[in-house]
């Protein structure tokens, strides 16, 4: 059975709501949810690489720079000259319009930005032994 989710809304000839308070085609708040959930979680979000323009921002590079030289989040705010809310956020944007999924590491991070030339291979020199596909990468150019 297919269950309207519009109905909720519609008026009656008294005009009250058809339905009771708080039930919006035949499901409460809490049934909505769960079903907003685990379609959710049956189909994923795809996630789009965003275009270079987006990316080479000042302030997204300044944070992408400050990352490759230090991993505590105090340190890279401080680095990137903004303050640590700031630069948590601009990682979260990098790391979503660079194409990683949400759990991806500093150094997921790091690889993709090398890959898609927002950092050179130098920027990220002293770390280079933690990025094994930098190394393909250098020796590859």
């Amino acid at each position: 059975m297919v269950q309207c989710m519009a109905y909720g809304a519609s008026l009656n000839a008294a005009g009250r709501l058809a339905v009771p308070h708080g039930i919006l085609g035949g499901l409460t708040a809490l049934e909505r949810h769960k079903a907003f959930v685990r379609e959710r979680q049956e189909k994923p979000a795809v996630v789009e690489p965003a275009p270079d323009v987006q990316l080479k921002t000042e302030q997204k590079l300044a944070v992408l720079r400050a990352l490759a030289v230090h991993e505590a989040p105090e340190a890279v705010a401080a680095a990137a000259g903004v303050d640590v809310r700031t630069a948590q956020w601009q990682r979260s944007r990098l790391t979503t319009q660079l194409g990683l999924p949400k759990t991806a590491t500093r150094v997921q991070v790091l690889e993709a930005a090398v890959a898609r030339g927002l950092l050179e291979v130098g920027e990220v020199a002293g770390q280079l032994s933690l990025f094994p596909s930098v190394l393909v990468l250098e020796a590859a150019a």
